[in-house]
């Protein structure tokens, strides 16, 4: 087993060095200047929460009263206090020298972790170390995943959430074609199971048991025969994670009657849903005006998650690979790698739609799901899956494809769902402008900057020659 891991770790060992040096790389501004990363709650929520951890345990007493908000309330049944969660106890003797590198550290820690293991699951799903590396600094990068780190529970859930999906994943795949070694997987599943529940954000405890059932569910059209056992087995590593997180679910259940979100739950469950022309961000991010983005907050939405991006070729990535599951649905192994990942995608994205479909609603009798809000956040697992769907574009056209002219038609493919995609992806956004009836003010709500100008004629001016000339189109290829 050592020499394996050995072995293994040598033939990695270029990539989980970056992985290592490109934290530290984008977030040098903030450790240069012992700036906190973060923008809102970080500032007003978790950092004072670890400082007071650190500062109560460094002093060798509990951490029981947090006495600095209103008139105090019991610190232990915080649920996102995080002091149940071992690692955070590793920084702590940081905060002695410098709080906001103890801090901070604590968040690239996990942003390492998550690449590490993005790098894995992808390698998994792509057999091709290169692609896995771009998906893992994909996702890892990506807008959503980065512009969570002011929520420090969610920054440090993410990569757990991750692990677990992958050892489901790995688990319901080895079963189905009857390998060994799937428990293992089970068991690294409790464990990142258990992980979140310490961490606690409740959108993650919530969504992870969520898509894990979906995750189960869809053995049902991969191989029936199996899905009982997988059932089983997956409410039994739930069942062996107890022991970990059972003593932070007793505290709080017990505190929860008594929090500002057990009443206010039935008007908040839609707040913050996802509006559809903001898909227009996944082309160019910035095309909305800060004041069309402040409109969200009327929702209580924090502008910076509205804004979603991952790649210029997310989008497109997403259409050629639907394009690519429904001409190949037949094949057992595409239905095992990559319909988990379609699934996760299109339900994320349908959920974080929330009070624009009635499906949100269903979800309401869904345990514990009427506990949550921000619909939006459902994001975080599209965006990762867009991340997938990167890699398998790249690997399809150019790593599958040995033949010229294939590649060249794979390549024609491409552009051309990338050029609908766009002006159906726009097309929808000046739809939802009407239904907004926002148009009165649709000088401010588009920054019709130079750069916007300049991305949107491109786009045109190739339109027009790539379907009125055909000697030019050959040319592209050329």
């Amino acid at each position: 087993m050592i020499k394996f891991l050995r072995d293994y770790i040598r033939s990695n060992w270029i990539f989980y060095i970056l992985f290592i040096i490109l934290p530290f790389v984008f977030f040098s501004p903030f450790l240069v200047n012992k700036v906190i990363i973060g923008k809102i709650d970080a500032f007003n929520n978790f950092f004072p929460y670890y400082f007071f951890l650190a500062d109560s345990v460094s002093g060798g007493y509990l951490p029981l009263w947090w006495h600095y908000t209103n008139l105090g309330y019991p610190f232990i049944e915080i649920l996102q206090g995080g002091v149940f969660y071992f690692v955070n106890y590793f920084f702590i003797p940081l905060f002695k020298y410098d709080p906001s590198l103890a801090y901070n550290l604590n968040l690239i820690f996990h942003i390492i972790l998550m690449e590490f293991i993005i790098f894995h699951y992808a390698y998994f799903l792509l057999e091709d170390k290169r692609i896995a590396f771009l998906v893992s600094i994909a996702g890892s990068f990506s807008g959503g995943f980065i512009s969570y780190i002011d929520y420090k529970a969610f920054n440090n859930s993410l990569p757990y959430i991750v692990l677990c999906l992958y050892n489901l994943h790995l688990f319901i795949y080895k079963i189905v074609n009857g390998s060994k070694g799937y428990w293992g997987n089970l068991f690294l599943y409790s464990l990142g199971f258990s992980f979140v529940v310490l961490i606690s954000h409740p959108n993650m405890i919530v969504y992870l048991s969520f898509y894990s059932f979906m995750y189960v569910i869809f053995v049902l059209f991969v191989n029936r025969g199996y899905f009982l056992k997988v059932l089983f087995s997956w409410l039994l590593s739930i069942l062996i994670s107890l022991p970990i997180w059972i003593l932070q679910f007793v505290i709080f259940y017990g505190y929860l009657p008594l929090t500002y979100r057990s009443v206010v739950k039935e008007s908040m469950y839609n707040i913050g849903s996802y509006s559809v022309e903001m898909l227009a961000t996944y082309f160019v991010p910035f095309i909305y005006s800060d004041f069309y983005i402040d409109t969200f907050q009327l929702e209580g939405v924090v502008n910076f998650e509205i804004i979603r991006y991952v790649s210029v070729l997310a989008i497109p990535a997403l259409v050629y690979f639907i394009y690519k599951i429904f001409s190949n649905f037949k094949d057992m192994d595409y239905k095992l790698r990559y319909g988990f990942i379609f699934i996760l995608a299109l339900v994320s994205f349908i959920l974080s739609l929330g009070k624009y479909t009635i499906i949100y609603y269903f979800l309401y009798l869904f345990p514990f799901f009427n506990t949550v809000k921000t619909p939006l956040r459902n994001l975080i697992f599209f965006d990762f899956c867009l991340a997938i769907f990167i890699g398998f574009l790249i690997k399809d056209i150019f790593f599958v494809s040995r033949d010229v002219q294939e590649r060249k038609e794979k390549l024609f493919l491409f552009l051309k769902i990338t050029i609908f995609s766009f002006l159906a992806l726009f097309l929808v956004s000046f739809i939802f402008f009407y239904v907004n009836q926002l148009l009165s003010n649709v000088d401010k709500i588009v920054n019709l900057n130079y750069m916007n100008l300049l991305f949107l004629l491109f786009l045109f001016f190739y339109f027009i020659i790539f379907y009125f000339h055909s000697r030019f189109s050959k040319l592209v290829f050329l």
